[in-house]
């Protein structure tokens, strides 16, 4: 296939009509090809921008802006989880209910999978702390009897 059939990426329009008098050195038909030439040297085949000589990607500046305004396009903005209230994770239990919450909402597809992953290691980190501190609080506890028992065997004696 030669460089002639090859299609260009934009439809190429038609060559506006001028209302003007032809003969008069002002007027200028609009061209339905770009008039910069390619890498390659050949002249570059896409429609130019209405009311221009150049096409998207020739045109200085054209080609920066769209894609600027493209990645804001594509920017996610936070996910608000409707109904899910605030949580405390105190106990195991806490966490695990979040946990099936989350994974519920994933499968009815009303989160998104960054999101579920997201919940899903902060659970797993909450998971810890919550196992950590509960046996802070036992071991606490043991220490206390232990001492309340060492007291009272002193006593006795």
């Amino acid at each position: 296939m030669s460089s002639d059939e090859i299609a260009p990426r934009t439809a190429k329009t038609p060559p506006l009509a001028s209302t003007q008098d032809s003969a008069a050195p002002t007027a200028r038909a609009v061209s339905a090809q770009c008039e910069a030439t390619t890498r390659q040297g050949a002249r570059c085949r896409n429609a130019p921008i209405p009311g221009t000589r150049l096409c998207y990607f020739h045109t200085p500046g054209a080609a920066a802006a769209a894609g600027k305004t493209g990645g804001e396009n594509r920017r996610r903005l936070p996910l608000v989880l409707r109904g899910a209230g605030t949580v405390h994770l105190e106990t195991v239990e806490e966490v695990r209910l979040v946990l099936a919450d989350t994974i519920n909402r994933l499968r009815a597809g009303t989160i998104d999978g960054k999101t579920a992953n997201a919940l899903g290691f902060l659970c797993n980190i909450s998971k810890s702390v919550v196992e950590a501190s509960e046996f802070e609080k036992r071991l606490s506890e043991l220490e206390s009897q232990t001492a309340a028992d060492k007291r009272g065997r002193r006593k006795a004696k």
